[in-house]
């Protein structure tokens, strides 16, 4: 009930508390990699992050594809 009153999906949620737990910036297909989660469902969860200003994506310097 907490996180549907605040538009967080259990699914966000688990994503936010991964993100929380490594205490450093994580890539797409590594976050998909550690959720079990399609990289299509890694992006989808954090484009609705994003937006609700729960995460922010930033590029890798190492490389400018992520």
């Amino acid at each position: 009930a907490v996180l549907a009153a605040n538009g967080i999906t259990r699914a966000e949620f688990d994503m936010l508390s991964l993100l929380a737990r490594s205490g450093r910036p994580m890539a797409p297909t590594e976050l998909a990699a550690e959720l079990l989660i399609s990289g299509a469902g890694a992006t989808k969860r954090l484009r609705k992050l994003t937006d609700a200003g729960l995460v922010r994506r930033e590029t890798n310097p190492r490389d400018g594809r992520g």
